[in-house]
């Protein structure tokens, strides 16, 4: 109920994405393709994500849901910049 109520008023769209991936994590569900591209095009519409603490916060909190390469990928673009 609580997400639905995020979704639907006008938040950030972090608090969407945190909202979602919250539900996936006590449902012990999976993202769905839509959810996953929206968070990819959330932290690449920054300038440099793997600076930013809100995308490098959503980064971390959906990774386990990334395909493996993906996660790899991504993960080695945070550890070049740090």
């Amino acid at each position: 109920m609580l997400k639905d109520k995020i979704l639907q008023q006008n938040f950030p769209m972090e608090y969407k994405l945190h909202a979602l991936l919250i539900v996936a994590e006590l449902k012990k569900t999976k993202l769905d393709a839509k959810t996953q591209k929206e968070i990819l095009q959330s932290m690449f519409s920054q300038n440099d994500w793997t600076k930013n603490r809100d995308t490098l916060r959503i980064f971390g909190n959906a990774m386990k849901y990334f395909d493996k390469s993906v996660r790899r990928t991504l993960m080695q673009s945070v550890l070049r910049t740090y």
